[in-house]
């Protein structure tokens, strides 16, 4: 049976790029979770990070968990229907063994998605701590996806909710406690997280925020690309005559939230600034009334950018871009195996120089989305807190990336106070060191870092200068724990997967 998408029509080549990015092939067993009814029949499913419509044989309850193996047959991926287990309300289905197609050409959509509240919650006010589900400004760009790739003269404004019509905050929530960095909610004025504040568990996804989340993650995939490429663009752009002032404008606003590192070293309060500034908690920004904030952010500065373009080229033909660099996702470990930043043969004429704008602003804009996405909280996780995001960096005049992952761990009611802390991963690719990448523990006083660099010479440089950064925590009243270099990326783990957890394929 043909799997049609209740998706918008995408092209071959982005279809098989959606695959790439699910890792997609014979022989391997995959999870998804029903997410509900869709048209003709079908039941929508959640396959990874990609949403499809499934022609199953039964009627199955929504939660429901399938277990699926992938087939190859006639020229086409196929899925075989292994296993089902129900919701722990439900009783269990038995369902036939079956097969089932994958079309590379969805079908479109029978009518237009609307996000709003569920039904009497209608202007009530944010929740104070708790993080929320759907991103009203992660969800909402989705319906305007079409006239982004191709704008139009008459350009629509960034896509920023008023606060007086936020009703709850969307995307990553942001809370300030006493000394906490925005985004950190739990993390108590005490500096060292020893004692976070835990957020009320929220439910899961109603079937229609899950399936606009699952459709902004399928139009994003493919045309999601490095935001550093943008950076470097605009670093040498800015200066150049030619460039309309709003987009010069929107361009000096999103190079003023990169990091700066001119001796090599960057420092907590531009760390902090860059974080809240990443653009992943603009609408929870908006949301808890900090408009000011949230516009001066980077995806504001992104979405300006793009509309002064529009404004500016007029329409353009819709790019067919295919992701070079793998998509953000949570719980995997943050690599930066090629440098974000590609060569760059600056064209001649403003408007080609415009054109190119366009398209790494809309490739931005897409894995900003994504990195939204991984970062909304897990209801069966206990909403864990986790952050993940790119940092553009300019270290001295080379432009790069920071991929960074913030994690809240060890928060579950069975832990005490002591056994809760904070966990930042993060890699980078520069020119004189290659790849490199940390992993930073803290609980209550201790620290544990593990520095990895793929090259051997940087690797060993870090070693013989292992005993500098014990001397620097001890400097800062933290108590040194484990400190590790090791050459080589520290291999994956397998994320921990619960009911209505949706997991890649199994290796």
């Amino acid at each position: 049976m043909t799997i049609a998408s209740h998706f918008p029509v995408v092209s071959p080549a982005e279809a098989r790029s959606m695959l790439r990015a699910l890792a997609l092939a014979p022989g391997q067993i995959v999870e998804g979770r029903v997410l509900g009814p869709a048209p003709d029949g079908a039941t929508l499913v959640q396959v990874g990070r990609q949403a499809m419509s499934l022609s199953l044989p039964n009627t199955t309850p929504i939660g429901t968990l399938l277990t699926l193996g992938v087939q190859q047959g006639d020229g086409h991926l196929r899925l075989a229907l292994i296993d089902s287990r129900p919701p722990a309300s439900v009783a269990p289905q038995q369902l036939p063994a079956t097969s089932v197609e994958i079309s590379q050409r969805p079908a479109m959509p029978q009518g237009p998605l609307t996000y709003g509240p569920p039904a009497g919650v209608a202007g009530a006010a944010a929740p104070p701590v708790a993080a929320t589900g759907l991103a009203a400004g992660i969800a909402a760009p989705v319906a305007a996806s079409t006239a982004a790739r191709a704008p139009s003269s008459q350009a629509s404004p960034p896509i920023i909710a008023p606060p007086s019509a936020a009703v709850a905050p969307s995307g990553p929530a942001i809370q300030r406690q006493g000394g906490a960095p925005y985004g950190m909610t739990g993390l108590g004025s005490n500096p060292t997280g020893s004692s976070p504040v835990a957020a009320p568990v929220q439910p899961a996804l109603p079937g229609p925020q899950a399936a606009a989340l699952a459709q902004m993650v399928q139009q994003a995939l493919p045309g999601q690309g490095s935001i550093g490429a943008l950076t470097s663009m605009l670093a040498a752009a800015v200066g150049r005559a030619g460039l309309p002032e709003p987009v010069l404008k929107a361009a000096r606003q999103i190079l003023d939230n990169q990091l700066t590192a001119p001796n090599g070293k960057v420092d907590a309060g531009a760390l902090k600034s860059a974080l809240r500034g990443s653009g992943i908690f603009q609408e929870a920004m908006l949301a808890q009334g900090s408009p000011a904030a949230a516009g001066a952010d980077t995806k504001s500065g992104l979405l300006a950018m793009r509309q002064g373009l529009a404004q500016w080229l007029g329409s353009q033909p819709q790019i067919a871009q295919i992701a070079q660099i793998p998509p953000p996702l949570r719980h995997v470990l943050p690599r930066a195996k090629l440098p974000d930043v590609p060569q760059l043969d600056f064209p001649e004429e403003a408007e080609d120089v415009g054109r190119l704008l366009l398209e790494r602003t809309e490739s931005a804009l897409s894995r900003l989305r994504l990195h939204q996405h991984a970062s909304l909280p897990e209801a069966q996780r206990g909403n864990e807190s986790q952050w993940n995001m790119d940092l553009p960096i300019a270290v001295g005049l080379h432009q790069a990336v920071l991929h960074l992952q913030i994690h809240h761990d060890g928060g579950g009611e069975a832990n005490g106070p002591e056994d809760r802390g904070w966990q930042v991963r993060f890699a980078t690719n520069l020119p004189d060191l290659g790849e490199v990448g940390a992993q930073v523990s803290l609980r209550g006083q201790t620290t544990g870092i593990m520095l990895w660099a793929d090259r051997d010479d940087t690797a060993k440089a870090f070693s013989d200068n292992i005993e500098e950064l014990r001397a620097s925590l001890e400097a800062v009243g933290l108590k040194p724990g484990a400190l590790v270099v090791r050459h080589g990326a520290p291999g994956e783990t397998a994320a921990p997967t619960a009911t209505g957890h949706f997991v890649d394929a199994t290796r």
